[in-house]
């Protein structure tokens, strides 16, 4: 079976997280024996005149083929290219009718290649299935509205707060709103895709209060063997980091990933152990510091995917205090696969991933006093810490794998 894979990102192109998986759940399909293009953008890519069509780079990520269409120039205009790309829009359609596909998956497609994307694909195949990684069907960045700070509330809102109003939409995008954005793009999804697939429910709960098309739910999943294997003292012996505990806060920290109800709760815990950021995080660690002094960060820079089991195999835990709608976070993931229970947020589908005081731990990220005796708790109670990590790992190796992953989505591009 040919399978064409949408990603906005991908491997060698500025992958995020979803063109991680996307990468990931390509690899395991051609494994499976099936033919595999992947459609993608690259800013390397020249672009053609607009509404022109044009022969895509071709690249190539594991062997597998990577057709790399241009991204478009204007980002103040990403709300109607997410609609209709004219640098791209004419060229994927072109590219569909010289390429014989049996079925298409599709990422994230409203930053780049557009919802036409869609239309184009379902020309040529009766079977689209649509991964939905975010809420950007309907909202203008990260869901947080509905996040009111009360360090009392368990994180899940009923449905109808996960629908913001025109006036926050206005408001968050300011002159990138596009008025007709959310009905068109509910109309192409109501209209050109097969199934519609959430990485979480709470998620796919979000998507449908507004409208959406979510059919099935399927966690995403990770390769548990390269992190069981990790060695930690490799992380430690490169950054210096010697035998002293610290939380791992990894990726591109920011307040609405919870850095700053991450750095109240160490500054409050009784241990406050080391706070280490990866990324391109300086300024934020500067901010952080200027708020809390009396705690200590270190800064890594990108780490080597390679290196990354490591890091989270030394860590004494991994915190993911997200406050908004976190619609999954591959990060809690690999922390258990290598046996380091994680800190996670309330907020969204981390919950349905890591369980409570079994495999880690879920904290609403403003209750500070509850987030301090959590960090205390893995820091000075090494039983308890190798119980969860312990629990952790089987759970991940049991529910959680990516060859479980890929043959749900097979299931249904096969249907």
């Amino acid at each position: 079976m040919h399978i064409a894979i949408l990603s906005d990102r991908y491997p060698g192109h500025g992958a995020a997280g979803a063109g991680t998986m996307a990468a990931r759940l390509a690899e395991q399909y051609d494994k499976r024996g099936h033919i595999i293009s992947v459609l993608t953008t690259s800013s390397e890519t020249e672009r053609p005149t607009a509404f022109t069509a044009m022969s895509p780079n071709i690249d190539s990520h594991n062997d597998i083929t990577v057709y790399c269409f241009p991204r478009p120039p204007y980002r103040q205009f990403r709300s109607y290219h997410a609609l209709y790309n004219p640098w791209t829009s004419p060229s994927i359609q072109q590219w569909f009718a010289h390429h014989a596909v049996d079925a298409v998956h599709a990422h994230n497609v409203h930053e780049f290649l557009s919802y036409d994307a869609l239309r184009a694909a379902s020309t040529h195949t009766d079977s689209v299935v649509l991964t939905y990684h975010d809420g950007m069907s309907f909202a203008y960045g990260k869901v947080n509205h509905f996040v009111d700070g009360d360090p009392n509330n368990d994180g899940r809102p009923p449905s109808y707060a996960y629908c913001p109003s025109e006036l926050h939409q206005i408001r968050r995008a300011k002159f990138q709103y596009n008025p007709v954005r959310n009905r068109v793009n509910k109309w192409y999804l109501s209209t050109y895709i097969n199934h519609g697939i959430a990485v979480s429910h709470e998620l796919g709960r979000a998507l449908r209060a507004n409208g959406r098309p979510v059919d099935y739910i399927i966690h995403n999943g990770i390769d548990p063997q390269r992190y069981l294997e990790a060695d930690g003292n490799q992380f430690r012996d490169k950054y210096g980091l010697n035998e002293q505990p610290f939380i791992l806060f990894g990726g591109r920290a920011s307040d609405l990933k919870g850095g700053t109800q991450l750095a109240r709760a160490i500054a409050c815990s009784e241990t406050q152990p080391l706070l280490v950021l990866t990324g391109e995080n300086k300024k934020y660690a500067e901010k952080l510091r200027s708020m809390h002094p009396q705690i200590s960060i270190r800064e890594t820079g990108w780490v080597d995917e390679d290196l990354m089991p490591s890091a989270m195999s030394a860590a004494a835990t991994v915190a993911t205090p997200s406050v908004y709608l976190e619609p999954f976070n591959l990060q809690n993931l690999e922390a258990m696969a290598a046996g380091t229970p994680p800190i996670t947020t309330c907020y969204g589908g981390p919950p349905e991933v890591v369980e409570d005081d079994r495999t880690g731990f879920v904290v609403n990220p403003f209750s500070t006093r509850e987030f301090a005796d959590r960090i205390d708790a893995l820091i000075q109670h090494a039983d308890k810490c190798q119980e969860l990590g312990h629990n952790a790992q089987q759970n991940v190796t049991k529910s959680f794998t990516i060859e479980d992953t890929a043959s749900k989505y097979l299931s249904h591009l096969m249907a």
